[in-house]
């Protein structure tokens, strides 16, 4: 069993910095980011290039937009 990586915080999460500077350009308000947890680091595969950061964010984004969506059409 391979080691567990130490917890990481919101506050330290690559994908977190990386969704806000997305979110915040594409000019989407920014009080819906307290509600994405992006926790985690570390590569799942092997690249060079940070796939998982880019992934996690990706996927992230997406989730938080249909949220958004749900909220702007009176949904909680």
């Amino acid at each position: 069993m391979a080691p567990s990586s130490p917890p990481v915080s919101d506050q330290d999460s690559p994908a977190l910095a990386a969704a806000a500077a997305l979110w915040q350009a594409a000019g989407m308000p920014a009080d819906a980011l307290q509600h994405a947890d992006l926790a985690g680091a570390g590569p799942v595969l092997p690249s060079s290039f940070d796939v998982a950061t880019a992934a996690q964010a990706s996927l992230g984004l997406a989730a938080l937009a249909a949220a958004e969506i749900g909220h702007w059409r009176g949904g909680d």
